[in-house]
């Protein structure tokens, strides 16, 4: 039974951790940075989760107010993006050679569709 007990005083820790967030940030006690070194520190820090989230929300918004053309034409993009995934693994797969590590090189062809859609933010 004192296990209970024990999570609920981990989460009170982690959510006493959370609050201080401002007040803990990252090279506030540092003693090689003056204060406006520290100042340009803290603005610098990991956001607090309800901050991402009010920013992943936000973006979220925007994209629903997209006319439904533009969602089509972003769909059609990344879609054709992730093709070529298959492309790029067929053709590192026909040029390679028959060896044992041919499957592990062509693998990484499928890589190149997702590094299309990151780099095009679709």
């Amino acid at each position: 039974m004192s296990q209970p007990h024990a999570e609920s005083a981990e989460s009170a820790d982690f959510a006493e951790s959370t609050d201080n967030s401002e007040t803990n940030s990252a090279g506030a006690d540092s003693p090689h940075l003056d204060h406006a070194e520290r100042e340009q520190v803290a603005e610098h820090s990991t956001p607090a989760p309800l901050e991402v989230h009010e920013v992943v929300r936000e973006e979220g918004e925007t994209a629903m107010d997209r006319t439904f053309a533009a969602l089509m034409w972003s769909a059609l993009a990344a879609g054709l993006s992730m093709g070529f995934s298959f492309l790029v693994q067929s053709i590192l797969e026909s040029a390679l050679p028959e060896t044992s590590w041919c499957g592990l090189v062509s693998s990484f062809g499928y890589t190149i569709g997702f590094v299309f859609v990151i780099l095009g933010r679709q």
